[in-house]
């Protein structure tokens, strides 16, 4: 007879959590096939006050069973035995988002946006009946025939919540979390948006918007980092992306987007920038909104009648507008221009004159020069000491002056490289991350460059390039593959049930099965509450099906 939890009968373990095990069984009253997420209670949500907890749990996942919606997993029932607390589903078949994103294969653009629309439409949905979710990623949406959401795990994201701001601990990994939500302070629906923004930067991209080998590093990055923008991970997503997904994660609450509509409006519209607020606006636009108050005092010179300008601007502090008295100053600025260009006949009286100096200062220069060289001739023999002296006060002047002379500035010079690599890989340069491979990096400084290309089933490929100015610089390089290493199946089942640590790493209830484990000598370690610890070495052989079979005993 197979095992039970209530009166469900036990099919397969199809999954696994932070805090318990996750099976398919049916309901022998109705014949009906559910999904049951048990959550023991050794776990971290029941680690102070089990009792209030589990009250506050119950009500909780009756507010959560209230919900009707297509895209939101039905709660049928909550139940405890033995322990171990659970509730039951709707079962369904499908995949869930983060095992497509983590496997590469992510939909075509408008597939991701129409996927995205149907979480907000289910979040939507739940806000508008008062149930914030708290904990939305992709591993809790369900896609059913590749083109259907299934929204899950509503009713344990508050508890699990709450819990976690009376405890100091993270309940699993903090990535979509928003800022406030980290800070353990109190919080609203749009906690929900900032997390749906997220999951759609990762749904856009491939990458984690604020990634991290530690929980320290992810919340230090969720409260004082912006990400990389996904056009600059993927150039052909249109930058009206950019805003959306900037907007839904940013970091001031108020300036995120107040309710799901009005993120879902965008989307919608994600192909239309026209019809996006003005905050969509590109730098370009930016800057030519700043210049609108310079062109009234174009307009306002031209109401002065000044002459024609020459292709070069006489007055360049005009068209940057940094003379002060508005437009009157500018008027006054102008005249007084204009005033000197009148007399044309003083102009010629006045060259004339000029001339004439010219003319005869050059005469009296020419007769005095005669007189020194008729003196000189009378001189019996030069001095050649007086002559050193006329060179050094010649030469030092010129080198003061060319010393005095400021350098022009060098402007930096720029170049790209593009990097592949089989297989795929995460690129660093310079030591930040920039996604993974292909992908082209511009506006890098001339010089050398480290790469680093990183995949979890290689040693890591270290490289110095140099980039060129105005050139792409193309890298790629294979990876040499491991020395594959055998594999082996493990299965533990015990009686009663208990939790099952492996090499001290919990990893859940009995009956469990692991389908790969590397051959060797590996700790077991089956441990509940009133009965004896059990502990013991075994042995997995590869490509075996490896069976313990283990007795509980009471204390």
């Amino acid at each position: 007879m197979a095992e039970k939890i209530g009166r469900y009968e036990i099919i397969k373990t199809i999954g696994q959590g932070a805090m318990g095990l996750v099976y398919k069984a049916k309901d022998p009253m109705i014949d009906r096939i559910v999904a049951i997420k048990t959550i023991r209670q050794d776990s971290n949500l029941f680690a102070r006050d089990a009792e209030e907890v589990k009250g506050r749990f119950r009500r909780e996942a009756q507010v959560a069973g209230k919900l009707s919606h297509p895209g939101i997993v039905t709660i049928y029932d909550v139940g405890e035995e033995g322990g171990l607390f659970y509730i039951v589903m709707e079962y369904v078949e499908g995949e869930t988002l983060d095992r497509i994103i983590d496997a590469k294969r992510l939909p075509d653009l408008d597939k991701s946006i129409d996927l995205m629309l149907q979480v907000c439409d289910a979040i939507g949905y739940a806000h508008k009946n008062g149930i914030i979710h708290r904990d939305i990623k992709p591993a809790n949406v369900m896609i059913v025939d590749k083109k259907l959401v299934k929204v899950m795990d509503f009713g344990i994201a508050r508890i699990a919540s709450s819990d976690m701001t009376q405890t100091g601990k993270v309940i699993g990994t903090p990535n979509y979390m928003s800022p406030e939500q980290v800070m353990g302070v109190k919080v609203d629906h749009r906690t929900d948006i900032f997390s749906l923004g997220v999951a759609l930067y990762e749904l856009l991209t491939g990458e984690k918007a604020f990634p991290g080998e530690s929980i320290t590093t992810v919340i230090y990055r969720i409260l004082h980092e912006d990400p990389i923008s996904p056009r600059k991970l993927k150039l052909q997503l249109p930058s009206s992306l950019d805003y959306i997904v900037n907007k839904a994660i940013s970091k001031d609450i108020e300036k995120r987007y107040q309710n799901v509509e009005e993120f879902t409006k965008d989307l919608k519209n994600y192909r239309n920038p026209a019809s996006l607020p003005a905050g969509m606006d590109s730098a370009a636009q930016k800057a030519s909104k700043k210049a609108e108050p310079e062109a009234e005092d174009t307009l306002s010179m031209s109401g002065a009648n000044p002459p024609s300008p020459p292709s070069t601007p006489l007055y360049p502090p005009l068209l940057r507008g940094e003379l002060k008295g508005g437009k009157k100053g500018l008027e006054s600025e102008l005249s007084a221009k204009k005033k000197p260009s009148s007399p044309n006949m003083g102009y010629l009286l006045i060259g004339l004159l000029i001339l004439i100096v010219v003319v005869g200062g050059g005469l009296v220069f020419f007769k005095k020069g005669q007189r020194s060289a008729r003196e000189e001739k009378k001189v019996e023999s030069p001095l050649p000491e007086a002559k050193a002296p006329e060179k050094t006060q010649v030469a030092e002047p010129v080198k003061a002056v060319e010393a005095a002379k400021t350098p022009e500035p060098v402007s930096e010079r720029y170049g790209a490289i593009n990097i592949n690599a089989r297989p795929r890989s995460e690129i660093f340069l310079n030591g930040k991350s920039y996604g993974q491979t292909p992908n082209t990096i511009s506006n890098l400084t001339v010089g050398e460059h480290e790469i680093i290309l990183k995949n979890n089933d290689f040693p890591p490929w270290k490289e110095t390039v140099k980039v060129e100015e105005n050139e792409l610089t193309k890298i790629s390089h294979n990876f040499v593959p491991k020395k594959e290493k055998g594999f082996g199946s493990l299965m533990i089942n015990s009686k009663p049930w208990g939790v099952v640590y492996l090499n001290g790493r919990e990893i859940g209830a009995t009956p469990i099965t692991i389908p790969k484990v590397p051959e060797g000598r590996h700790k077991i370690k089956v441990v509940r509450e009133g009965f004896k610890e059990l502990e013991m070495d075994i042995r997995v052989e590869p490509k075996k099906k490896n069976t313990l079979s283990l007795k509980l005993e009471k204390k």
